[in-house]
């Protein structure tokens, strides 16, 4: 048998044509170059083994098994064991450990791309887990040809977070439908994004972004962007660039952030308006801290305190000041106060003492019940503590003169955060409120204790109105005294705010209890004499009414006798009739006069804002006949306003006027009228003047020319009764006004000016 040829897989995959299905094999004597030649023979159609006249023949075994345990028995090929690598050590001879080499490279190079491989399919999954199952929302974007932002992947988290179904949903929209035209910074969404992506690397850039879900509902978010560079396996999977988006909903706690720093702020100008300096004191190591508003109260950089410890406080606080202070802190760790509040003096840098208010509070404590840390404010209450020694050292100046006076002279005191007291008090505020000085020195509630309940709301009020407005503080009330009689207390004060927020008062108050007394009667006398007055009222419209019946019957039959004895008659008769009849008729006008009298205030329209120049208009109509037979020049002018007052009197009013101002002219001359209207200098009323170019008025007689039947002309001369401007004088009075009359003198005419409130008048606030 042949040597196993120099083929690695020799004989398996070689045989001769003749017997393609035997393996060839030689001994192992066999001289190599003799097996070379016999298997080219073999392996040749030309070689002369072929023919049958070869010599080399091959028997074909009847049974294969006992060629292979012949050759297992030699030891021969295939069936040696080092037959494959003797074939290759034969057949690559020196190059053989080369092959070696290069096939481990081989072996080496696929098993570190097979690691690879499978790594990178681990990190894929990982990556895929991560992304798809994180608790927050992640987006892949990756820019479009258009180059708008579009969502190639999403998870779950985000799918929520806009409001879709599922992350498909999500798939391929672009990132602008889920944003607003602008973002809360003003740039517009598409120029903030360009920028975003062109300047995003593989370092993780955060910004803030705000988007709209599905609903509108607006979203403030956080967004980590990363882009995922080209040697990083997520590349493969698109030839485009891809980002990861990692977004976190801040909604709400942006809004819990502004609701926070908006609070903080609002502290801030607290503090600020307050100039309050602020403290925290672990009380466990004695550390503390300051703000630079305590430092500065008492004149020193807070560096220049720095560190600052319980120490520190204790080396500026005044020596008389640290025990009261303990007492105080004490009282406040044990629970027995709410808080800790004194007042104190620190060491200013420049020596002298500035005085503070101290205030503070445990704000946590260990389980045992200890403090741990404390935290409060300083207020400079210096200038408050000046005024309180500068009133102290009136106090005694005061004494003796505030002795010497009815009532009391005082000073309230009502501090910002509501704390009243009587800082000073005269002796004689025992006699109005039952109290000593002293009682009421550091709390002023004693006194509000014994004010009337059936006042105690107006008082407050007024002390309010006058806290808020700086305005002089009146009011006039009830004291249940404590020896059990009742007191009528008035009160006068002027308000000062001081420059730690308190507003003092400095005041007077006195007795009125007689006073009030009086004035209750004289409020008895007044409306008895009303009721006179109303009850004259009516007898004299019933007296004029009623005796006007038998003046008419009397005037009537004087007029029938005069009638039916015609001229039987003799001169002295006709002439007592004549006079019968004419005195009738005088006291019948006379009546109508005082009737008229009678009925102002009581017939006419009500009171109501209505403009004042109607008015005039209607008593121009009614007298124009007696104008236009006169010749009279009426001159309107001035500015006419609106008046709080009774339409038809207002009427009646500037009617009379008029025409007396017609009715009282020089002979021979044409009457000239001025009616003007004005404010008064303090516009408090509205004046309105009738002037004319009569007879005049001598002034010793002005006074008498508003009295009912008051005359300065006989009857020839100028007819009337003298009752007409004695009506114009109840009207004006009774709308509020006064009236009056100026003359030069006789024949130089007159003006009769009345005058009427601009408002009405203002009720009295006092009790």
């Amino acid at each position: 048998m042949l040597r196993a040829r120099a083929n690695i897989f020799y004989p398996l995959a070689h045989s001769t044509d003749r017997y393609p299905e035997w393996a060839l094999a030689a001994m192992s004597h066999v001289p190599m170059e003799q097996i070379r030649r016999v298997s080219n023979a073999l392996l040749s159609q030309d070689s002369p083994l072929h023919s049958q006249e070869s010599p080399v023949r091959f028997a074909p075994p009847q049974n294969y098994l006992s060629v292979e345990a012949a050759a297992r028995a030699l030891n021969l090929p295939p069936f040696d064991d080092d037959s494959l690598w003797q074939q290759i050590h034969d057949r690559f001879g020196p190059y053989l450990w080369l092959i070696v080499v290069l096939t481990l490279a081989l072996f080496a190079t696929i098993a570190t791309l097979l690691i690879l491989y499978l790594k990178k399919n681990r990190l894929f999954h990982h990556f895929n887990a991560l992304f798809c199952f994180s608790p927050s929302a992640k987006l892949l974007l990756q820019v479009s040809a258009g180059g708008l932002p579009v969502i190639s992947e999403a998870n779950h988290t985000a799918t929520s977070l806009f409001g879709f179904g599922e992350p498909k949903d999500l798939v391929g929209t672009d990132l602008f439908a889920l944003s607003p035209l602008h973002q809360p910074d003003g740039e517009t969404s598409t120029t903030k994004a360009a920028r975003l992506l062109a300047s995003t690397g593989e370092t993780p850039r955060k910004f803030f972004w705000e988007h709209r879900s599905v609903t509108g509902r607006t979203l403030l978010t956080q967004v980590t962007l990363l882009r995922l560079s080209g040697d990083r396996f997520v590349d493969t999977l698109t030839e485009q660039p891809l980002y990861l988006a990692a977004i976190e909903d801040v909604t709400q706690q942006t809004l819990d952030h502004q609701a926070l720093e908006d609070e903080r702020n609002t502290l801030q100008n607290i503090l600020w308006g307050t100039a309050a300096g602020t403290w925290e004191w672990n009380v466990q190591t004695g550390e503390t801290r300051l703000n630079d508003r305590w430092a500065d109260m008492v004149g020193y950089l807070l560096e220049e305190l720095q560190p600052t410890t319980i120490d520190t406080w204790r080396t500026l606080c005044h020596p008389e000041d640290l025990e009261h202070s303990k007492s105080v802190l004490d009282s406040h760790f044990r629970g027995e106060l709410e808080s800790y509040d004194v007042e104190i003096r620190l060491r200013h840098k420049s020596g002298h003492w500035v005085w503070v208010r101290d205030r503070g509070r445990v704000v946590s404590r260990s389980e045992s019940g200890e403090p741990l840390l404390m935290a409060g404010t300083h207020s400079d209450i210096t200038q408050r503590k000046e005024a309180e020694t500068r009133v102290n050292e009136l106090v005694s100046q005061l004494r003796k003169h505030a002795a010497l006076l009815p009532g009391a002279l005082y000073q309230y005191c009502q501090q910002p955060d509501g704390r009243t007291s009587f800082p000073y008090a005269s002796q004689g505020i025992y006699s109005i409120y039952g109290v000593h000085p002293e009682q009421v020195k550091n709390d002023a509630s004693p006194v509000f204790k014994v004010i009337d309940q059936r006042d105690f709301g107006a008082v407050v009020k007024t002390i309010q109105d006058s806290l808020e407005n700086l305005t002089t503080w009146r009011a006039t009330y009830r004291i249940n005294h404590p020896d059990g009689h009742l007191l009528w207390v008035s009160g006068i004060a002027s308000p000062e705010r001081l420059a730690d927020g308190s507003t003092i008062w400095h005041g007077y108050l006195h007795d009125v209890t007689e006073e009030h007394a009086i004035q209750e009667q004289l409020d008895q006398y007044r409306e008895s004499l009303e009721q006179s007055n109303r009850e004259l009222e009516h007898f004299a419209y019933a007296t004029s009414h009623d005796l006007r019946q038998p003046l008419r019957m009397v005037t009537s039959y004087a007029q029938l006798l005069e009638r039916h004895l015609g001229g039987t008659l003799d001169k002295d008769g006709a002439t007592m009739l004549h006079y019968l009849i004419d005195g009738a008729q005088r006291i019948d006008g006379m009546l109508l006069s005082l009737l008229a009298y009678s009925r102002v205030g009581r017939k006419g329209q009500p009171m109501q804002w209505m403009p004042l120049k109607n008015a005039l208009d209607e008593a121009l109509h009614f007298l124009n006949p007696d104008i236009e037979a006169s010749g009279a020049d009426i001159r309107v002018s001035g500015d006419w306003p609106e008046v709080m007052a009774s339409p038809d009197e207002m009427t009646r009013l500037l009617q009379n006027l008029i025409h007396n101002a017609k009715k009282y002219r020089r002979p021979n001359c044409k009457p000239v009228i001025e009616i003007l209207a004005r404010a008064t200098p303090d516009e408090k009323y509205r004046e309105i003047r009738v002037c004319d170019n009569g007879i005049g008025i001598a002034p010793e007689q002005a006074d008498r020319l508003f009295h009912i039947f008051q005359r300065l002309h006989t009857r020839s001369d100028y007819e009337g009764h003298g009752v007409g401007l004695a009506i114009c004088r109840k009207i004006v009075e009774r709308h509020g006004g006064k009236i009056r009359v100026e003359s030069p003198g006789d024949d130089r005419g007159c003006c009769f000016i009345f005058t009427l409130p601009a408002t009405p008048p203002a009720e009295d606030d006092s009790l």
